[in-house]
């Protein structure tokens, strides 16, 4: 090896450490196609760890928004708000004191470095902080296909704002065109969501065409989402009996006032199926980005 070439190994073998040192110490600088979340779950006293893939390629925009949410420890302490057999719904609540306690989105996110998608005006200077709608109803496309809900898979999820009870139905915004080709107007209602997501708790042969499923649980975490599952099953058996309303007795319909603080939906009411003993998100970790 001639002494350009020793110099030149030495020159490349210093950067890739400067490169691995930069990732350690800022790893969101650092991205990769198919990020990983650990999702820890506790129980009745028990805690269970989910470990997640994300594909950035297939919903760039969730993805990032869901990453830096959980990098700021936003979701650390919510509960499962509304539960039912096939999807668990959290995101937006934590429990005390016998009740539903609302996470105030728009406050807490002006704190969060947030990539943003959407704005209320056109020269973009005004984000609503909710996310771009990376699915079919919102006319966005995966070149390779969305990802179906399989068990365990991860959705970004809202209220819908297009029941016929809200005036703001028609209101457009801003959002980044998926195809790079600048801005475009799009409904509201189907770029709103804001921290809210679901847990499949089942496998669909489809993908969602007004939600954006963008993460997927991996095969080793199957059995201990299942242990979770089970565990609840058993917990409403024991407490509830073998009653037809078990379930409906666990998790009762509860009236929520949503959209308080909105600027682009009415405030109403709607029913959640809140678990009596919580089911707690007590962290999700960013493993890597």
């Amino acid at each position: 090896m001639s002494v350009m070439q020793k110099i030149k190994k030495g020159f490349s073998i210093a950067l890739a450490s400067l490169s691995t040192a930069v990732c350690v110490l800022s790893m969101s600088s650092c991205t990769t196609s198919k990020p990983e979340v650990e999702l820890k779950i506790s129980f009745n006293g028990t805690n269970y760890t989910l470990e997640y893939t994300l594909f950035r390629k297939i919903a760039p925009a969730t993805v990032s928004h869901f990453l830096a949410l959980a990098d700021a420890d936003y979701y650390d302490g919510l509960c499962v708000h509304d539960f039912s057999s096939s999807k668990w719904v959290t995101g937006g609540y934590s429990y005390a004191n016998g009740k539903l306690v609302e996470k105030d989105y728009f406050a807490a996110v002006q704190g969060i470095e947030l990539t943003n998608t959407v704005w209320y005006d056109a020269a973009k200077t005004e984000p609503t902080y909710t996310v771009y709608g990376e699915f079919k109803n919102n006319d966005f496309e995966v070149e390779n296909g969305a990802l179906n809900q399989s068990f365990g898979s991860l959705t970004m999820y809202y209220e819908d704002k297009l029941d016929g009870n809200d005036d703001l139905v028609d209101q457009k915004v801003t959002v980044l065109r998926n195809d790079g080709k600048g801005d475009a107007k799009k409904l509201y209602a189907y770029n709103s969501a804001t921290s809210q997501f679901y847990i499949s708790m089942s496998t669909n042969s489809s993908s969602p065409s007004g939600y954006c499923t963008f993460a997927l649980l991996k095969e080793e975490s199957t059995a201990t989402l299942q242990s979770l599952q089970q565990a609840v099953l058993d917990y409403i058996a024991e407490v509830y009996g073998d009653e037809a309303t078990a379930e409906e007795e666990f998790a009762p319909a509860t009236e929520v006032y949503i959209h308080a603080n909105d600027k682009y939906a009415s405030e109403r009411e709607v029913e959640y199926w809140v678990p009596q003993k919580p089911i707690v998100i007590e962290q999700v970790n960013v493993k890597k980005w």
